[in-house]
């Protein structure tokens, strides 16, 4: 029987041959899936770039282009509260961090090292910005920050 992933890949395969699209069974004893996208050839690299139309206009909440890792099927009844983790571009900005759908509560982010914590950002009980870094923080140059400088302007 044919997979949904081999489908796709055979279907992704008739128009681009330098990579290919499969599931990969897991290998430890968890009901996971895993899909990997990679180049057809051994002694290639992969990038994978996603980008508007040609014609596109700018979204005004979400940019240009943006990936969400969902915590939730998307198939999971419509307005469910979830999470994503969100990569996205705008005019202006780059966006890296967490969003809430349909009335979830805000996720902190953690910047991780392997399985360790390093910094974490979250809203503070007055919902402004926190940062908290788990470690010693080496700067290479003095760099005065006025107390009155957040947010930026």
């Amino acid at each position: 029987m044919t997979t949904f992933l081999e489908t796709i890949g055979a279907s992704l395969r008739w128009a681009y041959t330098a990579f290919g699209f499969r599931d990969r069974p897991a290998t430890w004893p968890a009901k996971i899936v895993v899909a990997e996208l990679r180049p057809t050839a051994d002694d290639m690299v992969m990038a994978l770039d996603i980008s508007p139309g040609p014609n596109a206009a700018e979204h005004p909440d979400n940019g240009w282009a943006w990936v969400d890792v969902m915590n939730r099927s998307t198939q999971e009844p419509e307005g469910a509260p979830s999470h994503s983790l969100r990569l996205g571009v705008k005019d202006g900005v780059v966006e890296v961090g967490s969003r809430a759908w349909n009335g979830a509560g805000v996720r902190a982010v953690h910047l991780i090292l392997d399985r360790t914590v390093a910094m974490r950002l979250e809203l503070d009980a007055n919902n402004k910005p926190l940062i908290t870094c788990y470690g010693p923080i080496r700067a290479t140059s003095f760099v005065q920050i006025p107390a009155n400088s957040f947010p930026p302007t």
